[in-house]
């Protein structure tokens, strides 16, 4: 089964491509019981057909029995949003994301771990003295009960500056990493305590960065390598990848999208395939949030387009068969903000991908399943 890795609502508003092309009219395919929670979901990850997660503004989770989506609630987890969820097995679910305090208290990380019973809060490092800086956990990967990392950064508020925030899970307690040369990490993969990948932006200015992928070694992290960008896109204009999706250290993909000097937006794949990183364009008319990789031949990508002008987003997909990326039609449940941030696969008829709908400035869940042959509004 692939691995998929997710990761959460980082900067959801910059991979909205702007003027993009709107979907398939009538699309509408949905199951008959369609869940609707007030609340958007960041991230999904999928151990088989009847058990999967999904994380998003709530301190409740979701959980797929393979009939419906049910909520579990987190004790003692008053307030919080989580980002990221990476399911090892049944007994073994980690997430990740913010806790914010009360008004003008510091906010600090938030880790929680399912046992196969119940959610429990797991302490972290990140709790900040100051209120200027918030410290965000974007993305979760966990390759082994003892170990494992979460990302994210730690935003300035005063600045506008970002620095990266890496927690390593050593089986026992969770500790922070420091890395020197990131910016921030938006997205992880890890594969043993020797061995994990992360994306994220290298600073080559001030306040000016470019996407690039680094390397941990066990002791260390270090720049592996800065990520290609299509011609006529400045590394400097790229937002993403956002997060990783990795069936094995030599199957890594991730997407984004990158901003040409007449504005237009390029939607944009990298792909790891164990000697270089690879980069491809995407058809236009969406912008790329999140992918699923499931084998180098089959790999989604999710995300939103926007349609009738500002503020109007629907849902996105596209498919990658091993040559080219396709655009696939997606269900639209709403009628002013549809978006698709995550998507996860335990085969090529089990994919999910999670996101939001708008009601009057009220996020509501939004969740898609692929179950072979079209999307389904489940």
């Amino acid at each position: 089964m692939a691995r998929i890795f997710t990761s959460g609502a980082l900067a959801a508003a910059m991979i909205i491509a702007l003027g993009a092309a709107a979907p398939a009219p009538g699309l509408r395919a949905r199951s008959a019981a369609v869940t609707d929670f007030k609340f958007g979901l960041n991230g999904v990850s999928v151990l088989s057909s009847s058990d999967a997660w999904a994380v998003g503004e709530s301190p409740t989770v979701l959980h797929w029995n393979g009939t419906s989506w049910a909520k579990v609630t987190i004790p003692g987890l008053p307030a919080g949003s989580l980002s990221a969820v990476d399911a090892l097995s049944p007994s073994d679910v980690w997430a990740a994301g913010l806790a914010p305090g009360k008004v003008f208290a510091v906010e600090n990380t938030l880790i929680v771990h399912w046992n196969g019973i119940a959610w429990k809060r797991v302490p972290s490092p990140g709790l900040f003295d100051t209120n200027n800086v918030i410290p965000a956990l974007s993305s979760v990967s966990m390759d082994s009960a003892a170990d494992g990392w979460a990302v994210g950064a730690v935003y300035n508020k005063r600045s506008n500056a970002a620095t990266v925030l890496a927690l390593h899970w050593n089986g026992t307690r969770w500790q922070r990493v420091t890395t020197s040369a990131a910016v921030s990490f938006t997205g992880v993969a890890s594969f043993s305590p020797s061995d994990a990948t992360a994306v994220g932006y290298e600073q080559t200015g001030s306040h000016v960065s470019r996407p690039a992928a680094f390397h941990w070694n066990g002791s260390t992290w270090a720049l592996a390598a800065d990520l290609p960008v299509p011609r006529g896109v400045p590394a400097s204009q790229v937002a993403g990848p956002f997060q990783l999706s990795a069936p094995s250290a030599t199957d890594i993909w991730g997407a984004g999208i990158g901003v040409i000097s007449t504005g237009v937006t390029k939607n944009l794949a990298w792909h790891w395939d164990g000697m270089r990183w690879n980069v491809t364009s995407m058809s236009p008319g969406g912008g790329p949030r999140a992918v699923a990789a499931i084998s180098p031949s089959n790999v989604w990508a999710v995300g939103a387009t926007v349609i009738n002008g500002f503020g109007k987003f629907a849902t996105w997909s596209a498919h990658w068969n091993g040559t080219s990326w396709t655009q696939v039609p997606t269900p639209q449940p709403g009628v002013s903000d549809d978006v698709l941030l995550d998507v996860a696969a335990a085969g090529p008829g089990n994919v999910w991908a999670v996101g939001h709908t708008n009601d009057t400035h009220l996020h509501h869940t939004l969740i898609l399943h692929w179950n072979g042959t079209r999307w389904i509004q489940m």
